[in-house]
C-alpha cells in the first residue's frame, strides 16, 4: 500500500500534485483502499489527471477496478462516460464481468453503451445475455447495438434470432446482413443468398459486400454471372467482392472481355478503396488501355503504388510508347509519373536510350521541357535529369533555366549532375553558382572547379 501522502495528494488542489500522485502507482499492485481513493479522480476537471488515470487503470488486474468504473456509464457528463468506456475497453475480457452485470441495471442508453463495448471486446461468452436483450428490448436503438454486437462477436447462436428480426423493420436489414457477413456461418450464407434477388440494389450492395467475407466456391462463380446482369457502381462491389474470394479460396478469375471491362471501369471510376483490390486483379491484363487507366491511379495511394509498380516496370515497353503523351497532358498525379518514368528508365538506360526514335523523343523532350517549369520543384529538377539521360544536347540548352530554379536543392542537384561534365558550357554554369545566394551551393560549385584545377 502506498503511503498516506500519496493518498492525500490525490486531493491536491494542484492538478501537477494529483497527477504525480497517480503516477507513483504505476506497475504495482491496486488495493481496495488505493482503488477506492483513484476512481472518483475519472471525473476531475483537469484533463491531464484523467489521462494519467485512464493510462493507470487501463493496465489494472484488480476485479474491482471495473465493478466501481461500470457505474459511471450513468454519469451525466458524457466526457467522462466515454473515458470510463474507454478504459473498460483496454480492460478486455477482465471487464467483461462488469460490465454484463450492469446491463440490467441501467436504462436503454445504458445498455446500448454496454453492448456496444461488449461486442468490441469480443468475448463470446456474453451473447446469450445480448441475445436476450435483442428479443426483449423494444428500443430500435437498442435492437441496433445488439445486432452488431452479435456480429463482431461471431455469434452463431444469434443467427436465427436475427434472421426473426429481417422481415420486422426495414431499417433493420443492412445491419442484420453485415452482420450475418461476420458471424461466417453456413446458415448465414444459405440465408443471405436466398434473399439477394428479393431485395433492392442498396441492400444487394450490402449483401455482395457480405458474401465476399463468407462466401464458398458457389458463391464466387455466383458473383462472377451477376457481373452480366449489372452495371454501375454495384459492379466495384462485385468485383471487391470476388477479389476477396479469390484470395480466400485460392481461385482463379476468368480471363475475358466481360472481366477485364468490370476492372477498368473500378479503377477508372471506383471508390479509393475498389480500386485497390481491382488492381491486384490486373496481373493477366496488360494492353494499352488498361496500363493507361493504371497510370491515371497511380499515386492517389501507396497501396495502390505498391501493386501497380511491377506491373509497370514489366511492361515497360508500353509505357515508353505513352509516356510522353501522358506527361504532356499535364496529370494532376503528373509528379508520380515523372517519378515513376525515371526509375523505370534508369533501370533499364541501355533499352531507353536506344528505344526512341527522333521524332518520338523530340516528342518527349518537348513535355519535359516544359516540366521544367512547372510550379513543382522536384518536377522541374526530375525531368531535367530525364532530359540530361536521354537528349543531352537539349539537356546543355535548357541549363540556365534550371540555374536560375528558384529551389537551391535543384540548384544543389543540377551541380551533382554536372559533376559529370567538362565541356564549355558546363564549366560556366559551374562559375555561376560560385556566386550563387546560398553557401551551400556556392561551396559545391567551388570544390568542382577545384577538382578540375579551374580557379573559380
Amino acid at each position: 500500500m502506498k503511503n498516506n501522502q500519496t493518498l492525500v495528494s490525490l486531493k491536491s488542489a494542484e492538478p501537477s500534485e494529483r497527477i504525480e500522485a497517480i503516477e507513483n502507482f504505476l506497475n504495482t499492485d491496486l488495493t481496495g483502499e488505493e482503488i477506492d481513493a483513484l476512481i472518483p479522480l475519472i471525473s476531475d476537471p483537469d484533463k491531464g489527471v484523467r489521462n494519467a488515470l485512464a493510462r493507470l487503470l487501463s493496465g489494472a488486474s484488480n476485479p474491482r477496478v471495473p465493478r466501481l468504473l461500470v457505474k459511471y456509464v450513468q454519469y451525466p457528463e458524457l466526457s467522462v462516460r466515454n473515458l470510463a468506456g474507454e478504459i473498460l475497453l483496454n480492460l478486455k475480457e477482465n471487464a467483461t464481468g462488469a460490465l454484463l452485470s450492469f446491463i440490467d441495471e441501467g436504462d436503454d442508453d445504458d445498455k446500448k453503451f454496454v453492448i456496444d463495448l461488449l461486442g468490441l471486446i469480443g468475448d463470446l461468452s456474453v451473447d446469450s445475455k445480448i441475445i436476450e436483450v435483442l428479443n426483449t428490448t423494444g428500443n430500435q436503438n437498442l435492437i441496433l447495438s445488439c445486432i452488431e454486437a452479435l456480429g463482431n462477436l461471431k455469434s452463431e447462436q444469434a443467427v436465427q434470432d436475427m434472421i426473426g428480426f429481417y422481415e420486422k423493420d426495414e431499417t433493420f436489414k443492412p445491419n442484420i446482413i453485415e452482420a450475418l457477413g461476420k458471424i461466417n456461418s453456413k446458415s448465414s450464407l444459405e440465408f443471405l443468398t436466398g434473399k439477394y434477388s428479393l431485395e433492392n440494389d442498396l441492400d444487394k450492395v450490402t449483401i455482395i459486400e457480405s458474401l465476399g467475407q463468407i462466401g464458398d466456391v458457389e458463391t464466387f462463380f455466383f458473383l462472377l454471372s451477376e457481373l452480366n446482369e449489372n452495371s454501375g457502381p454495384i459492379v466495384w462491389i462485385l468485383i471487391n467482392s470476388i477479389y476477396q474470394l479469390k484470395e480466400k479460396l485460392n481461385l482463379d478469375i476468368p480471363f475475358d472481355e466481360r472481366m477485364r471491362n468490370s476492372i477498368l471501369y473500378t479503377i477508372t471510376e471506383g471508390e479509393l478503396k475498389y480500386k485497390k483490390n481491382a488492381a491486384n486483379l490486373l496481373s493477366d491484363f496488360n494492353d494499352r488501355e488498361i496500363l493507361n487507366a493504371c497510370f491515371e491511379i497511380y499515386g492517389l495511394d501507396e497501396e495502390i503504388d505498391e501493386i501497380l509498380t511491377p506491373k509497370f516496370f514489366a511492361n515497360y515497353e508500353l509505357i515508353f510508347d505513352n509516356i510522353s503523351e501522358v506527361i504532356s497532358k499535364n496529370p494532376s498525379n503528373l509528379k508520380s509519373i515523372i517519378y515513376l518514368f525515371k526509375e523505370i528508365l534508369f533501370s533499364n538506360v541501355g533499352i531507353g536510350l536506344n528505344f526512341f526514335d527522333s521524332v518520338e523523343l523530340r516528342n518527349l523532350s518537348d513535355a519535359l521541357i516544359k516540366c521544367l517549369k512547372d510550379s513543382d520543384e522536384e518536377i522541374r529538377i526530375t525531368s531535367f535529369e530525364i532530359l540530361n539521360i536521354l537528349d543531352q544536347q537539349t539537356a546543355i540548352l535548357f541549363m540556365d533555366i534550371m540555374a536560375d530554379d528558384t529551389s537551391y536543392w535543384n540548384r544543389l542537384k543540377l551541380l551533382e549532375i554536372l559533376s559529370f561534365g567538362n565541356d564549355e558550357n558546363t564549366i560556366e554554369i559551374i562559375k555561376r553558382f560560385c556566386e550563387d545566394e546560398e553557401e551551400m551551393v556556392r561551396e559545391r560549385a567551388v570544390s568542382l572547379l577545384n577538382d578540375r584545377m579551374i580557379t573559380p
